[in-house]
């Protein structure tokens, strides 16, 4: 008997008073501790996951966002390669930005001009790009009238890519068309 007195003693620590402090109350506090503890962890959990859904959806903004770069600069690399293939002429940004002079593209025509060629008409149009290129239209006395034209306009700062389309004799004076690029005018 006096062994279960001893027992009762050593889990009764309080013995006094009406909440003793038991094996049973540990028990209960240990569950309320680890209960704590669990909601305290799904709580940090929870916060994770916000965190990491937040961060993925960064991440596919970001790889978005590199994507629609990615086919800008292809894009600013197409507009450069055709305009640096015509002759490199024009830079990048004027591309993007400019538009030729008209006035000046027509002046630099007509400061061109010999007596022996004269323009009969004009056609100017951009392409989806926005490279523009003007088609002239016209009559010269000779062949090599039209040579030295289109070496004259190909070799001034307001034109690039200067090509013959096509020529022909019709009576005694020749017909031809010229197609040419006008450089913006902030690459003159």
């Amino acid at each position: 008997m006096r062994i279960m007195e001893d027992n009762l003693k050593r889990m009764n620590f309080l013995k006094k008073g009406r909440w003793a402090f038991t094996y049973l109350t540990m028990v209960k506090i240990l569950v309320v501790w680890c209960l704590f503890l669990l909601l305290l962890y799904g709580f940090q959990s929870l916060s994770q996951r916000r965190i990491v859904n937040k961060i993925s959806e960064s991440k596919e903004i970001v790889s978005k966002l590199n994507t629609e770069r990615e086919q800008l600069i292809k894009e600013m690399e197409k507009y450069n390669v055709k305009r640096m293939g015509i002759k490199g002429k024009s830079s990048l940004t004027m591309i993007i930005i400019g538009r030729p002079h008209w006035s000046a593209v027509l002046d630099g025509l007509v400061k061109n001009l010999s007596s022996k060629i004269w323009l009969n008409s004009l056609e100017a149009s951009a392409n989806p790009d926005d490279v523009y290129e003007v088609k002239v239209l016209g009559s010269a006395k000779s062949q090599r009238a039209i040579t030295n034209f289109i070496m004259k306009i190909d070799s001034s700062k307001r034109f690039t890519g200067t090509t013959l389309r096509g020529s022909e004799l019709v009576g005694n004076v020749f017909k031809y068309e010229i197609a040419t690029y006008p450089v913006v005018i902030g690459d003159l």
